[in-house]
């Protein structure tokens, strides 16, 4: 019974070195099966809210990633938030959104703690727009929203 006990111990202390060497090279990525065992790399984006007011804007032209919220607001000029990776532009009464993330991958995980892929969701778009604003065009080009 004493040597099954010590060989235990040292089993256990090799398999938390092992892990602990496994996880300082990374070994926290998820492994999953997409035509081929693969492991998860993770594309960073930094990004935090930003907020902006327009004047004069009444179309939309919405080409961007993160969910998108258009409402109306208590506000003088149309007030977008947004993250900060979105490149906005205005031509004439026009408000262009473009905020691409890299594709994502829908696969079964091997390895894990969830079903489904982690999420690369940067923020929310919302654009409030004054209460006496008739909104024209809302041209868009979003995805999970």
């Amino acid at each position: 019974m004493k040597k099954t006990v010590v060989i235990g111990l040292v089993v256990t202390l090799l398999g938390v070195v092992l892990f602990s060497i496994g996880l300082g090279h990374g070994g926290a990525k998820t492994v999953y099966w997409d035509h081929g065992f693969t492991t998860e790399s993770y594309a960073h984006v930094d990004s935090h809210q930003t907020s902006s007011q327009y004047d004069g804007i009444k179309n939309f032209d919405l080409s961007t990633d993160s969910p998108v919220q258009i409402k109306k607001g208590d506000v003088s000029k149309v007030e977008v938030t947004y993250p900060s990776a979105t490149k906005i532009t205005k031509s004439g009464d026009t408000l262009h959104f473009v905020l691409k993330l890299p594709q994502r991958r829908h696969s079964v995980i091997v390895f894990g703690s969830d079903f489904q892929r982690p999420s690369k969701s940067v923020g929310k778009t919302v654009i409030t727009v004054p209460q006496d604003t008739e909104i024209g065009t809302i041209t868009s080009n979003v995805s999970d929203s």
